[in-house]
């Protein structure tokens, strides 16, 4: 996860508003996702897991650990979650790719799909991809896609 629970909380406090660490767990991971999925980054990551840290940035600050840059863009993200911001879908460019029904449960597969540009639509949180291109981290847009599964 790019931030702590308690930078999320302090940040939701300093705009008035107030989250649990137990709410701050689940949004801090939401959004680290978010941002591994819809931002491709210069450099490598160090594991597989996550995007960050990262190596052979270019910028010397930034490799080997979390950069402040995807910190403060993981904090927006997740509280914008918290208000009810739901910027992981693009509105209607996002498609069903798959569909079954197992057990009474329907799987859902949603496909975000990338417009003329090379850019994906899913909504991109404008204040975050800011953040990140002007430190010099984002090297395009990711591909999403979404495995919903609703009983």
């Amino acid at each position: 996860m790019y931030a702590t629970n308690a930078e999320l909380v302090t940040y939701a406090a300093e705009r008035g508003s107030v989250i649990s660490l137990d709410e701050a767990s689940a949004l801090v991971a939401r959004a680290s996702t978010y941002i591994d999925v819809a931002y491709k980054f210069v450099g490598n990551p160090v594991t597989d897991e996550a995007s960050f840290p990262r190596t052979d940035t270019g910028i010397t600050a930034y490799d080997g650990v979390i950069p402040a840059p995807v910190r403060r863009a993981t904090l927006m993200v997740a509280y914008d979650f918290q208000l009810g911001i739901n910027v992981e879908f693009g509105g209607d460019r996002s498609a069903v790719t798959r569909e079954r029904v197992s057990q009474g449960a329907i799987e859902t597969y949603y496909s975000v799909k990338q417009d003329d540009y090379g850019s994906t639509p899913m909504a991109v949180h404008r204040p975050s991809q800011k953040i990140l291109q002007d430190a010099g981290l984002i090297d395009g847009f990711g591909d999403m896609y979404i495995n919903v599964v609703r009983a």
